[in-house]
């Protein structure tokens, strides 16, 4: 996982799980578009940071297309290491 993080989405990552962490099950996560405006970053950038703390366990989310996506698991011992 270090090397992940430590890469150039590594800032991004790391805010994401930050984020994240002011979260619960059950609640949806801000859109992709959100976050690039949040962070300043381009589309790719964001969703690669989604998948690598899905990949990590980190989280778990169900897509529902034009109604969201929402948390379904939440490890914040996981998050918190990554913050």
């Amino acid at each position: 996982m270090d090397k992940k993080i430590f890469n150039k989405h590594g800032a991004v990552t790391t805010n994401l799980a930050r984020d994240i962490m002011t979260l619960d099950v059950g609640d949806h996560l801000p859109t992709i578009i959100e976050y690039t405006e949040i962070f300043s970053v381009s589309r790719g950038v964001v969703q690669n940071s989604i998948s690598l703390l899905e990949e990590e366990g980190c989280i778990s989310l169900n897509r529902n297309g034009k109604l969201g996506t929402v948390l379904t698991k939440i490890d914040y011992e996981k998050l918190s290491k990554l913050t």
